[in-house]
């Protein structure tokens, strides 16, 4: 995690050094897309709020990666992180009233520093009616599914998906902007069924663990990855990345085996 964060921090310097794209977001169209981005510092902050119960120093990742969020106005991004995040900060009541007073007068902070721009950006969003918007996204979900169900079994493959949709005007999607819909194109039923089939393992194991901040990390990622999965997906991985799921199982898995090896008498201790 720690080595997560701090590779967002690294990008997010990266980013704010490069001139804003045409529509004003942080990034660059080619290689550091506002919404790869997005992801990416969601992720990260998630992460650094886990990491700073432990270690206070992490708040400052945290806050730095969320106000670059917010820069890179990836609309799916924000949405599914502001969800994500205020299910943590209702389920958790370790936090004082201090501490979640000074968090939202942070974020009240970042946002007032933004508002400028996000009025800039709303107006010239509104103006638009491309397949990049959030509202021409339907015409993006249409064609997908219109070559996707030409190969309903297995896909069209790998990385397919560029090479086979075309370009909608100037505009040339990625993916098909949902993830159900993207492995369907690219893996067909046999990837349909996988998906839901890995999120509904991950969901149970989630569930049968005991109660700890880990839990609620977890279970507040996975809630990340199922709203930006409406309108956004990966080229090349599940929403609720494969790395990051190992990487909480492998925790889970020891976290259960160091408590069945704990003595009864130390497991009531604790």
């Amino acid at each position: 995690m720690k080595g997560f964060v701090s590779g967002a921090c690294l990008v997010a310097i990266v980013a704010w050094s490069l001139p804003a794209t045409q529509d004003l977001r942080l990034g660059e169209e080619d290689y550091l897309h506002p919404n790869a981005l997005g992801f990416l510092f969601s992720i990260g902050t998630l992460l650094a709020g886990h990491l700073a119960r432990k270690n206070t120093a992490w708040i400052w990742p945290a806050l730095f990666l969320g106000a670059t969020l917010l820069r890179t106005l990836s609309k799916s991004a924000i949405i599914a992180f502001v969800a994500a995040f205020g299910f943590a900060f209702i389920k958790d009541s370790t936090l004082s009233r201090k501490v979640k007073i000074w968090i939202g007068i942070a974020a009240g902070v970042i946002l007032a520093s933004l508002w400028g721009l996000f009025e800039a950006y709303l107006a010239t969003y509104t103006e638009g009616t491309g397949p990049e918007t959030l509202t021409g996204r339907t015409l993006i979900w249409a064609i997908s599914l219109e070559y996707a169900i030409k190969k309903p079994f297995l896909g069209n493959g790998f990385y397919s998906y560029r090479f086979i949709v075309p370009p909608f005007g100037k505009f040339e999607a990625q993916q098909a902007h949902d993830e159900l819909l993207q492995q369907f194109f690219s893996f067909g039923a046999v990837g349909v069924i996988l998906t839901i089939a890995l999120y509904w393992i991950f969901f149970r194991q989630i569930r049968r663990a005991a109660s700890s901040h880990l839990k609620t990390l977890a279970f507040t990622l996975l809630l990340f990855a199922l709203i930006r999965g409406l309108t956004d997906a990966q080229n090349f991985d599940l929403t609720f990345s494969l790395w990051l799921m190992a990487m909480l199982s492998i925790l889970f898995a020891a976290q259960a085996s160091f408590s069945h090896q704990q003595p009864p008498a130390s497991r009531i201790d604790n």
